[in-house]
């Protein structure tokens, strides 16, 4: 584990979590035009109570959030401006699995006691 503040510009930032997950802070590769400023935070571990409440947080609806992608599936396809056919993926341009996800699809994305969470920012 990398202590905050230390060597936080190395390719990926790894950290521990309160549930003894991974949280990992990683530069993405280039899959379009913006994307080399984009990076991924991934959550290890979590639990489905945990994954419940992140999941119909307000991460950001807006495009000034930065937010491109939130799910318990993995988001590092997802491009500015997509919408995802995944449902345990939620984007903030989409009319059907939005931000925050709805309650159902939370239960739906967060069916088992050890989730990853993945966020995507710009």
């Amino acid at each position: 584990m990398r202590e905050a503040g230390k060597d936080c510009t190395a390719p990926d930032a790894v950290f521990s979590n309160a549930f003894g997950g991974k949280v990992t802070v990683a530069k993405k590769i280039k899959l379009e035009a913006n994307d080399d400023k984009a990076f991924m935070i991934t959550v290890a571990n979590v639990p489905e109570e945990a994954c419940l409440e992140l999941a119909v947080l307000d991460w950001g609806a807006s495009s000034g959030s930065g937010l491109v992608a939130f799910g318990t599936a993995d988001v590092s396809n997802q491009k500015v401006g997509d919408d995802s056919s995944d449902d345990k993926i939620a984007t903030p341009y989409s009319s059907t699995r939005g931000i925050p996800m709805s309650p159902s699809k939370a239960v739906n994305a967060c069916q088992n006691g050890d989730n990853t969470l993945y966020w995507k920012f710009y």
